[in-house]
């Protein structure tokens, strides 16, 4: 008998035809950890699952239900295992760098790789770059790894995160161009940053607009570009959305910027996306 192609596949005979096609087709598979968002359905079939997943990814180790989700300042989510027990911890490879995380305690997502990668590759010789929240570092040590900026300012308000994002920047030997930075995005950019920067990442959609003023703090007077992750429903008009994260950079202090492009960067549930702005600071 030859090897299912996908889980779905490897559930059929074991699993309703009607049950089966109410399960959700995506996951995350993070190092050897794989981490599901599970329908009600598939909470009834945890045993069948996990035998599913054997079959068709025999590497993986942990299997993760993502129970609620991701909460707070630190971005994390609350998980039941269904399969493995004891350390989460895993190594996540990514471009060429290895990245150190419990996924239980810090945020990550593989579906925002092609994303770091396209905004690597808008990195010039010589910028400065603040990643304001870099949780365990994936934006600031791909910058730093492929393309020569002069330095790369990564904070972050999770201690678990901060300390995997020192590990990893001494793993990817980037300790030259990385220099990390624990507490809260406005006093780092305030304090630690201070108007240095030429360019700015911002990634907690959730509420990284209610953080301009730290953008503010960070910037290079002369200008610079941010690039402004957040969510939106398909239900909510997006020339009303643009309207509102214009207003808020003008309440930040940005009187002259234009919004460059924009763009669906994944679907995190039903009709729901993360969206990116590249925003030019004149």
């Amino acid at each position: 008998m030859s090897k299912p192609k996908n889980i779905i596949e490897a559930l059929k005979g074991k699993v309703p035809e009607e049950h089966l096609a109410k399960f959700r087709r995506s996951f995350d598979i993070v190092g050897d950890i794989m981490v599901f968002q599970p329908t009600e359905e598939m909470e009834a079939y945890k045993k069948e699952i996990v035998e599913a997943v054997k079959q068709v990814y025999p590497r993986i180790r942990v299997v993760l239900a993502k129970k609620t989700p991701l909460e707070g300042e630190t971005r994390v989510a609350e998980y039941e295992a269904w399969y493995g027990r004891g350390n989460y911890e895993t190594t996540h490879k990514e471009y060429g760098c290895v990245y150190y995380l419990d996924i239980t305690k810090v945020f990550f997502t593989p579906r925002l790789s092609t994303e770091r990668n396209r905004i690597c590759s808008l990195v010039k010789d010589g910028e400065i770059v603040c990643d304001l929240f870099a949780g365990v570092g994936p934006f600031s040590i791909l910058i730093s790894k492929k393309k020569r900026p002069k330095m790369v300012y990564a904070c972050d308000i999770n201690e678990y995160a901060y300390n995997y994002l020192r590990r990893n920047i001494i793993i990817n030997r980037v300790g030259d161009k990385v220099k990390a930075f624990f507490g809260d995005a406005r006093e780092v950019a305030k304090e630690k940053i201070n108007k240095k920067c030429d360019r700015i990442i911002m990634n907690l959609p959730k509420s990284a607009h209610l953080f301009l003023d730290a953008a503010r703090e960070a910037i290079n007077p002369d200008g610079g570009i941010i690039h402004l992750y957040i969510f939106r429903r398909e239900e909510e008009n997006f020339e009303e959305k643009i309207s509102s994260i214009k207003q808020k950079l003008r309440e930040a202090g940005f009187s002259s910027f234009e919004i460059v492009f924009s763009k669906k960067v994944r679907e995190i549930g039903p009709r729901e996306y993360n969206e990116v702005l590249d925003i030019i600071i004149k």
